[in-house]
């Protein structure tokens, strides 16, 4: 049970910063009517995944 706890935890404390940074430090961005801070601020939960599995790919 343990082995599993850390992984969820890391991904969602990660998920979440990344996200969180997106949409504190970066300004607006639209191009073409499409919000492209918010297509980037996706990218967080993904970008999180690909550590955590860099991490954690021996359990």
């Amino acid at each position: 049970m343990k082995q599993l706890v850390l992984p969820i935890f890391v991904f969602a404390l990660l998920a979440f910063a990344f996200s969180w940074a997106v949409n504190q430090f970066l300004p607006a961005l639209t191009w073409f009517d499409i919000d492209v801070k918010e297509i980037m601020t996706g990218f967080g939960p993904a970008l999180s995944g690909l550590i955590c599995y860099r991490i954690f790919r021996h359990s």
